[in-house]
């Protein structure tokens, strides 16, 4: 899958959804193309420079926050995978040059599907990195992974690089 911008949004309100974030989209100059997702709920896009649109969209949010009522959290994507554990291992040994070796890190995965236990899951997605040290509390970068239907969506953040806005957000 080529998109690189995961978007969450009130399931009940697709439509809407879709719509303000093609908004907000245009209002931020990024071409965009979406690609379709099983799932309810969340949005799975292709735009120029995903870090860089997160950053605009988190400009327009402080202006005006309410420019976003149905859609909720906003997260890059680096890799896709299937959901293998092996392929899955693979996605985070690619981010694990990126995590320096005194660094704090932590990983945040959410299950929409797979019915692996997640102790489990995150004690194999995590046996790859071997640098740095776990920190859920203060991290100096945090892994993201998203397992969606079939497919598995990875990425390394830092501050700033997810926006969270309205009632998912937890702002």
């Amino acid at each position: 899958m080529k998109a690189n911008l995961l978007v969450s949004y009130n399931p009940s309100r697709g439509s809407s959804a879709k719509a303000e974030l093609e908004c907000l989209l245009s209002e931020v100059n990024d071409d965009y193309k979406f690609f379709p997702l099983r799932t309810k709920g969340l949005f799975a896009v292709k735009v120029p420079n995903a870090r860089r649109t997160i950053k605009k969209l988190a400009n327009v949010h402080k202006k005006n926050p309410n420019k976003f009522k149905t859609t909720f959290t906003y997260k890059p994507v680096d890799y896709w995978t299937n959901i293998d554990i092996r392929e899955m291992q693979k996605a985070m040994r690619k981010m694990v040059p990126k995590i320096g070796g005194k660094e704090k890190w932590k990983l945040e995965l959410n299950k929409r599907s797979n019915k692996e236990n997640y102790h489990s899951l995150v004690l194999k997605l995590t046996e790859p990195i071997e640098k740095g040290k776990v920190s859920l509390n203060k991290p100096s970068k945090t892994i993201l992974a998203e397992m969606i239907g079939n497919r598995s969506a990875f990425s390394l953040v830092k501050d700033g690089q997810v926006l969270k806005t309205g009632e998912n957000g937890n702002k």
